[in-house]
């Protein structure tokens, strides 16, 4: 997901609204595991790793990233309990790297 916002005050008000969303996530059997900031990757950057414990327990990794005035978000699907973070991290980091440069 990709959001732009009118200024850089409202994206960071953006960014810190979705890490809140996914840090505070209150759905059952849905743990937060951790929460890594990614240095360089636009203005602020953080994976944000879940845990969902239901039969078919797997691992979501929520990148949340501001770069000026846009707020992306992607989401990664792991099955298993095996986190993938440096996965993850690419592909926050590939999503923002695309927006460079686009007006």
């Amino acid at each position: 997901m990709v959001e732009l916002s009118r200024t850089t005050t409202q994206a960071k008000e953006t960014f810190d609204t979705a890490t809140e969303w996914f840090t505070a996530c209150a759905t059952g059997r849905t743990q937060l595991q951790s929460v890594h900031a990614l240095p360089g990757v636009g203005d602020e950057a953080r994976v944000i790793t879940l845990r969902d414990w239901s039969e078919s327990p797997r691992t979501l990794h929520v990148g949340v990233a501001r770069t000026g005035q846009v707020t992306v978000t992607t989401v990664t699907d792991v099955s298993g309990e095996q986190p993938a973070t440096a996965k993850a991290a690419s592909v926050i980091s590939a999503a923002v790297n695309s927006l460079c440069g686009t007006p």
